[in-house]
């Protein structure tokens, strides 16, 4: 399994998976911001050819932190969009 994760490929078709169930979600919260640091790791993976250094398990650790700067990012842009000061709406 950690050599599959070596090729932007797989990148590429993991980050479209997760943008494809955040059609089904509409969230914004969960899938879209895996997808975006899928695609994100997919173009780290293609523009580094350090991959002996790299352990996968590493990998996963940047996809996670990608994910999470993305959902943290997306999360304060969507809040700072809607300016409604109704204070029954949640």
């Amino acid at each position: 399994m950690d050599q599959w994760l070596y090729y932007y490929q797989v990148w590429l078709i993991i980050s479209v998976v997760f943008l494809l169930l955040e059609l089904t979600d509409g969230s914004l919260i969960v899938f879209l911001p895996i997808g975006i640091g899928a695609s994100l790791m997919s173009l780290f993976i293609l523009f580094t050819d350090n991959t002996s250094i790299i352990q996968w398990y590493l990998l996963f650790l940047i996809w996670a932190l990608i994910s999470a700067l993305c959902s943290f990012i997306l999360s304060k842009f969507w809040k700072s969009g809607v300016k409604n000061k109704d204070i029954n709406n949640y």
